[in-house]
C-alpha cells in the first residue's frame, strides 16, 4: 500500500492579462495539472499530492506575480492511490451510497 495522497481542486484568479503566465508558472509546480485557463483571469487546477502539502500549493499560487485569489475548492484524501473510483452516471447525486463505487486495480 502506497502513502495516502490528497487530490485538490483550486481555483485561481489572475489579472487576465497575467492569466497564461500564471498558468505556466503553475504548471511547473510538482504534481499540479491547469485543467483549463478561463475568461477573465480565472484558471481550474487539479493537484495530486501528499497528504499536507495543499498548503504549500496553495500558498504558492497565491504568491505568483498576478494572481489576486487562490482557494481550494476540492479535496478528497485517497488512502491507497491504486485504488480507483467509478462513478455511475445514472444514479443521482442525492444517493451517496451507491453513487460511487470503490475498486483496487490490480
Amino acid at each position: 500500500m502506497n502513502n495516502p495522497v490528497n487530490i485538490s481542486g483550486i481555483l485561481v484568479h489572475a489579472r487576465p492579462e497575467r492569466a497564461e503566465e500564471v498558468a505556466a508558472t503553475l504548471r511547473a509546480l510538482p504534481g499540479v495539472e491547469v485543467r483549463a485557463v478561463l475568461d477573465h483571469g480565472r484558471i481550474v487546477v487539479v493537484a495530486e499530492e501528499e497528504v499536507g502539502r495543499v498548503g504549500d500549493i496553495l500558498m504558492a499560487a497565491s504568491l505568483c506575480s498576478g494572481v489576486i485569489t487562490a482557494a481550494l475548492v476540492y479535496q478528497h484524501e485517497v488512502a491507497d492511490p491504486d485504488e480507483t473510483i467509478t462513478v455511475d452516471s445514472s444514479t443521482p447525486p442525492s444517493a451517496p451510497d451507491t453513487f460511487c463505487t470503490k475498486e483496487s486495480q490490480p
